[in-house]
C-alpha cells in the first residue's frame, strides 16, 4: 500500500512536469512566432520606406508642395535641418558631395527642407571618389596660381586634405601631415597641450601590478605603467607667409605654451573660395610629391638647430 502511494505521487509529479514542459514549449514557440512576425513586419516597413524614398528621390531637388509634405509625414522620412548637413556630420546633398570630389550611390537617407525646396540627403557611406580629370602637375600649377607661393600651396592643400579625412579616412595622410609639421617648426607661432591620452591596461586593470602565482609583480603587458597607451595630443599654430594655420599632432611642438589647447576641435566649413575641391586621392598625390620639399625643410631646420651654416 505504501509502495502504491509513493508510485502515485511520482506519477503525479511526472505528469505535472510533462504539462509544465509542454506549456513552456508552447510559450517559447509563441514567442518565436511573434518575433518572426515582428521581423517580417519590420522588413516590410523598411522595404516600403526604401521604395518610397526611391520614389521621392527620383529628383534630387523638388518644390515643397502640400502633397510632398503629406508623403514625408506619412512615410516617416527623416528630415534634416541646415545645421545637420555638412562634411563635419557626414551628411550632404548630391551637389554638395560633388563639390567635395565625391559622387553618391544608393538611395537618400532623408531630406533637407530649405526655402520651400526639398533636397535629397546622402550620408558619407554612400560616397565614391570621383576620378581625377587632371594630373598632379596640372593641379599644382592651378593651386600655385591661386595661392602664389609653394609654401601656401602645400599648407592649404594640407588643410583641405585634413578636413576630407572626416569624410574618407586614408592612413598615409597622417605620415604626410606629421612630416610637414616637423619640417615647419621654424614657422610655429605657438604650441599647446590639448590632452593626455591614456588607455587603462586590460591585464592589470590600471594598477601596474599583476598576481603571478603567489605574489604580485610588475605587469608585463604595460611594463608597470598601468596603461597600454600613453601619449599627448598637441595643437600646432603656424604662420605661413602671413596666413595662420592650425593642425593637431602627437608630435611635441618646439614652442610649448602654458595655455591649454582646445580639446573640442571646431571643424570649419569649406569656403566658397575652396570649392570645388580636387579629388582626395589627387590631393594626396600632390602632397606625397612634396616630400622632397619637406625633407629639404627638415634638413635646413636640423642644421639651424645644430648651428651649422647651410651650404648653398
Amino acid at each position: 500500500m505504501v509502495v502504491t502511494e509513493e508510485r502515485r505521487k511520482k506519477d503525479e509529479q511526472g505528469e505535472m512536469e510533462r504539462i509544465r514542459r509542454s506549456l513552456q514549449h508552447e510559450e517559447n514557440r509563441r514567442k518565436i512566432l511573434e518575433q518572426r512576425e515582428l521581423q517580417r513586419l519590420e522588413l516590410g516597413i523598411k522595404a516600403e520606406l526604401s521604395k518610397n524614398n526611391q520614389s521621392l528621390a527620383q529628383k534630387t531637388m523638388q518644390p515643397l508642395t502640400e502633397e510632398l509634405m503629406r508623403r514625408l509625414a506619412i512615410d516617416r522620412v527623416r528630415v534634416f535641418s541646415s545645421d545637420d548637413v555638412g562634411y563635419q556630420s557626414g551628411f550632404g546633398t548630391k551637389n554638395y558631395w560633388s563639390k567635395l570630389g565625391f559622387q553618391v550611390t544608393g538611395i537618400p537617407i532623408g531630406f533637407l527642407v530649405r526655402d520651400r525646396m526639398v533636397y535629397s540627403i546622402y550620408d558619407r557611406w554612400s560616397l565614391v571618389a570621383k576620378k581625377a580629370n587632371m594630373t598632379v602637375k596640372q593641379l599644382k600649377k592651378k593651386l600655385l596660381k591661386k595661392y602664389k607661393t609653394e609654401e601656401l600651396l602645400f599648407a592649404n592643400a594640407l588643410r583641405i586634405a585634413n578636413r576630407l579625412q572626416k569624410v574618407n579616412r586614408i592612413s598615409i595622410f597622417y605620415e604626410i601631415i606629421n612630416k610637414w609639421i616637423q619640417a615647419n617648426q621654424s614657422k610655429l607661432t605657438d604650441g599647446k597641450l590639448v590632452r593626455h591620452e591614456k588607455n587603462e591596461c586590460f591585464c592589470c586593470g590600471g594598477t601596474g601590478m599583476l598576481l603571478y602565482e603567489i605574489e604580485y609583480k610588475e605587469c608585463d603587458a604595460c611594463c608597470g605603467s598601468g596603461s597600454t597607451r600613453n601619449q599627448r595630443l598637441y595643437e600646432h599654430n603656424f604662420n605661413i607667409d602671413g596666413h595662420d594655420f592650425c593642425f593637431h599632432s602627437y608630435i611635441e611642438p618646439d614652442k610649448l605654451s602654458a595655455e591649454e589647447g582646445d580639446d573640442i576641435v571646431e571643424w570649419r566649413a569649406f569656403s566658397k573660395d575652396d570649392l570645388p575641391l580636387p579629388p582626395q586621392q589627387l590631393l594626396l598625390e600632390l602632397l606625397k610629391g612634396s616630400k622632397k620639399h619637406m625633407m629639404l625643410l627638415l634638413v635646413a631646420y636640423g642644421m639651424k638647430m645644430l648651428s651649422i651654416p647651410l651650404i648653398s
